[in-house]
């Protein structure tokens, strides 16, 4: 499979999308379980937990600490860190693990676990899609640290726009789980939610506007850094019928790269590249795809 193909990209953008809300999740999870960590004893149906209190502490610290891990695993998915798929592995694992512990440990003790289940359901989904894409013919086109830097970004902005009306929506989404006699706990931190909801949408929105123009500026920069740009100045000479002259100046960066820097390119998208000699003592560049890798892609 073709890393530019468009199976392929969606593939990542599924799964960098995926991982944003399940650490998201995870971290809203973890905080919802504070009223049941620190007061238990206020509601009937929280009572047989009061045993357990600290066990409860310690799902509030697990929950936060993983969905933490998570999002930072989904930071290294987009920015194609090379051990971004391990760390969102683990944070899988970890979710799941403690989730399950969680929901045995609040079904044993007062006969259900809404909305852990939830939490815990969005991670399993999560980790049998990131399983899938290790298969090696779908890995070697999905591998998220030769993915295109554009579009990871835009799934991190897909994930933050879907986090924000998560975070948003929270006191609706979990009202019945969390209401007892007649108070929405769930809206206990509204205004924090409220301020954390409406950030995540401008942050969403923010790269999916700004998303071309940072890889074209930062592609501009480091063809700067490298010294090998040259300025071309353009001048033209206008007139149309009625009109005087006139003159619209306009300026290019262009780069000048050398042979080896071509070649060296060229082998890392996958060519086999060459040298040849053209009319008037040109080089031309020759790239040829091997042909396993057509076989591959057909």
């Amino acid at each position: 499979m073709s890393r530019n193909s468009f199976f392929a990209k969606s593939l990542r953008f599924i799964g960098i999308v995926l991982m944003g809300l399940t650490g998201g999740f995870t971290l809203l999870g973890g905080i919802g379980t504070t009223c049941a960590a620190l007061f238990p004893t206020k509601w009937d149906s929280m009572a047989p937990l009061a045993s357990f209190q600290w066990l409860y502490i310690l799902f509030v610290i697990l929950g936060i600490a993983i969905g933490v891990w998570g999002i930072r695993a989904t930071v290294k998915l987009i920015r194609r860190t090379s051990d971004s798929y391990v760390t969102s592995i683990r944070a899988l694992i970890a979710g799941m693990l403690i989730g399950g512990l969680h929901i045995y440990i609040s079904r044993l003790l007062r006969g259900k676990s809404m909305p852990v289940d939830a939490v815990v359901y969005t991670t399993v989904l999560t980790l049998a899609v990131f399983l899938l894409l290790r298969i090696p013919w779908i890995w070697q086109g999905v591998n998220f640290e030769k993915g295109a830097s554009k579009s990871n970004k835009m799934a991190g902005g897909a994930a933050a726009l879907l986090l924000g009306l998560l975070t948003l929506t929270i006191q609706y989404t979990m009202g019945p789980t969390h209401t007892w006699d007649g108070v929405n706990f769930a809206n206990a931190f509204n205004a924090a939610m409220t301020v954390a909801g409406i950030g995540l949408l401008l942050l969403g929105a923010g790269i999916f506007v700004s998303a071309r123009t940072v890889k074209m500026t930062a592609g501009r920069l480091i063809v700067q850094k490298r010294g090998h740009t040259y300025i071309t100045e353009f001048a033209y000479l206008l007139r149309e019928d009625g009109h005087p002259a006139w003159v619209e100046l306009d300026q290019h960066i262009c780069g000048l790269f050398p042979r080896a820097e071509w070649l060296s390119l060229l082998r890392d998208v996958g060519f086999q590249p060459e040298i040849i000699q053209a009319t008037y003592d040109r080089d031309l560049f020759l790239a040829r795809k091997p042909r396993d890798q057509k076989r591959r892609d057909l």
